[in-house]
C-alpha cells in the first residue's frame, strides 16, 4: 500500500514498495513560526530523498535526515553542491538534470524531468510503484510537452508564487496555471460531479477515499474534505474500491447506458444488473443546476423534491427566455438526461410563440 504524508509546504513522506521516500526535506521552521508538528529528528527511517529545487524551503533539513538514516539523495547539480558543502558524502547522492530513470528498488523507479521555476534548475519526479504512478512537482512551472500524457494516478502539483511556462510568467492566477497543468497531465479523474468552474459538491460520492487522522480511519468524500496536517489519504484500497463499485452499481440502475458510468464500471468491475432498473436517467450530480446558478447566474434549472423523489427540472418561465441561446450545461450531463428533459419541458410547458 502506497501512502503519502504531508509535512507542510511541498514536503511529503511517501511509503511504497517497502521504501520510505522523502519528497523534499523542509520540515524544521524558524523559531516562533508554525511548524508541521514534526521535526527532522523525528525522521529516523528513510531510504531516499528527492529534491525538486535547491532553495531552503525544499532542501533545508536533508543533511540532518541523511545523518540519522541511510538515505540516498537525488537532486540537481546545485542541490548536490549545497549538500557537499554541508558535509554529505558524494557517494550518497545522485546528480540528475532531467531525462534519467533511477531504480529505487526492484519494484519502484523514478523518472526525472526538467521543470520550471523563476530562476530555473527545478525538477519533477514521476514514480512508478507497485500501486500505481505518482507525479511530484514542488515548483509552479513546467516546459510545454513535458507533462503531456503522463497520466499519473496521483499528482502533487505546487501552487505558490507566480506560475511559469517555458520561462515566461503566466498572465493569470495560480488557478489558471493549475488548470493548464491538469489539462496537460490528462489525469484519470474518478468523479462524476466535478467541474473546474464550480464549488465542490460531493454529490456523486465516487471520489470517496480512506483517510487516517490522529489514529482514526474513516471514509470521506475527497472533494469536500479539507486538507489537514499529518493527514494520511488512501485513494485506492480494497474497502474504497468495494464502495465505489457499489455506488456505480446503484447509479447504473438509473442510467445503465451512460458512457461515463460504463467506463468506470469496467475499471471497478461493477455489475450493471446487480440492482433492479429504475431508469430515471438522472444521477443527481447537480452539474446542470450548479453551472446555471454559479456560472451563468440564470437559475433556469433546479432540483425538485428531495430524497428518492428528487428530480431535475427546468423552470419554464426562465428556460424559455434563456436556454435556447445558451445550452452550456448540456455537454456537462454525464447521462444525456438533461437534453431530453429540456425537449420535454419545451414541448409541454414553454409559452406558445
Amino acid at each position: 500500500m502506497t501512502s503519502l504524508e504531508w509535512f507542510g509546504c511541498a514536503t511529503y513522506r511517501m511509503r511504497t514498495g517497502g521504501l520510505t521516500v522523502m519528497l523534499d526535506a523542509y520540515i524544521d521552521r524558524a523559531a516562533g513560526a508554525a511548524g508541521p508538528g514534526a521535526r527532522t529528528e523525528d525522521i529516523t527511517e528513510c531510504d531516499w530523498i528527492v529534491i525538486g529545487h535547491s532553495h531552503f524551503d525544499h532542501l533545508y533539513g536533508a543533511e540532518r535526515i541523511m545523518a540519522q538514516t541511510n538515505a540516498t539523495l537525488i537532486g540537481s547539480y546545485e542541490t548536490i553542491r549545497v549538500m557537499t558543502e554541508a558535509g554529505v558524502a558524494a557517494e550518497r547522492m545522485i546528480c540528475v538534470a532531467g531525462g534519467e530513470t533511477v531504480a529505487l528498488s526492484d519494484d519502484v523507479t523514478v523518472a526525472v524531468f526538467p521543470s520550471q521555476h523563476s530562476d530555473g534548475g527545478a525538477l519533477l519526479f514521476h514514480f512508478d510503484t507497485p500501486d500505481g504512478t505518482v507525479l511530484y512537482q514542488d515548483t509552479s512551472g513546467h516546459w510545454t510537452g513535458i507533462l503531456d500524457g503522463l497520466q499519473p494516478d496521483v499528482a502533487i502539483l505546487a501552487a505558490a508564487g507566480r506560475g511559469n511556462i517555458d520561462g515566461e510568467p503566466i498572465q493569470g492566477s495560480l488557478v489558471d496555471f493549475l488548470r493548464v497543468q491538469v489539462g496537460a497531465l490528462q489525469p484519470r479523474i474518478t468523479t462524476l460531479c466535478h467541474h473546474d468552474k464550480l464549488e465542490p459538491f460531493g454529490g456523486c460520492r465516487i471520489c470517496i477515499v480512506e483517510v487516517e487522522e490522529r489514529g482514526w480511519t474513516k471514509l470521506v468524500v475527497s472533494c469536500v474534505y479539507p486538507v489537514a496536517n499529518k493527514l494520511v489519504v488512501r485513494t485506492r484500497s480494497e474497502k474504497v474500491d468495494r464502495i465505489r463499485k457499489t455506488i456505480l452499481e446503484l447509479l447504473l440502475a438509473h442510467a445503465p447506458d451512460a458512457e461515463a458510468l460504463k467506463k468506470l464500471a469496467q475499471e471497478y468491475g461493477a455489475d450493471r444488473n446487480r440492482f433492479e432498473k429504475d431508469p430515471s436517467f438522472c444521477i443527481h450530480c447537480g452539474l446542470c443546476v450548479r453551472y446555471c446558478a454559479e456560472v451563468k447566474k440564470k437559475h433556469a434549472v433546479g432540483f425538485v423534491d428531495r430524497g428518492i423523489r428528487k428530480e431535475i427540472s427546468f423552470i419554464p418561465e426562465i428556460a424559455a427566455e434563456e436556454c435556447n441561446n445558451c445550452k452550456e450545461c448540456f455537454p456537462l450531463c454525464p447521462t444525456s438526461y438533461l437534453q431530453a428533459a429540456f425537449v420535454l419541458t419545451q414541448a409541454l410547458a414553454f409559452p406558445a410563440e
